[in-house]
């Protein structure tokens, strides 16, 4: 059994990186407890390596299912931009508050801060996590926020689908030979 474990748990790299993506698209969890177990199980170091190597590639996940729904994207309800229009009545030019602000403005372009976008993915992993509750429906959630966040409701979707199997249970875990019945046969 112990050989079982070691096989689908026991090096992080030859994990399927599902497993986390699941996680992380749990409104629940996220990415609150994730370097917290990893380092539990393979070490402060390899831990904390390996949490690094499953968010970028989630974030590769994501931008690969940004470029397969470009319908999606240029919503409002997908990016945040942090500067924009306002708009303004009148000249305020000539108030001193107005040049402050234009100088931070300025200082901001400068630096970079300003203009900046923020994913979706950016946007759901800032927010709070869910509070644990027993009758929690996972994919109802998804749907319900699908307004919000459409490219990572898409994302869960393909993620948290559950694959159906006609696989004998008897063969599951088994390493002998295929177990057929009449039924599976066909």
């Amino acid at each position: 059994m112990k050989s079982k474990l070691d096989k689908y748990w026991g090096d992080p790299e030859k994990m399927n990186y599902l497993i986390f993506y699941a996680n992380v698209l749990d409104p629940r969890d996220k990415f609150e407890y994730m370097p917290f177990q990893l380092n539990a199980l393979y070490g402060d170091k390899k831990g904390a390596a390996f949490f690094l190597k499953v968010k970028s590639c989630l974030t590769e996940l994501f931008v690969d299912y940004v470029s397969s729904y470009p319908d999606c994207v240029g919503g409002s309800s997908n990016t945040t931009f942090t500067s924009g229009a306002s708009m303004e009545c009148g000249n305020s030019e000539n108030r001193p508050v107005s040049r402050f602000k234009a100088d931070l403005k300025k200082k901001k372009l400068e630096s970079g801060q300003v203009g900046v976008k923020k994913s979706e993915l950016d946007i759901y992993l800032v927010e709070s996590i869910i509070e644990e509750d027993g009758d929690f429906d996972i994919l109802r959630w998804w749907k319900l926020n699908s307004e919000r966040f459409p490219i990572l409701s898409k994302m869960a979707r393909d993620v948290l689908s559950v694959p159906i199997s006609t696989v004998a249970s008897e063969s599951t875990f088994s390493t002998s030979g295929r177990v057929l019945d009449c039924f599976r046969s066909s």
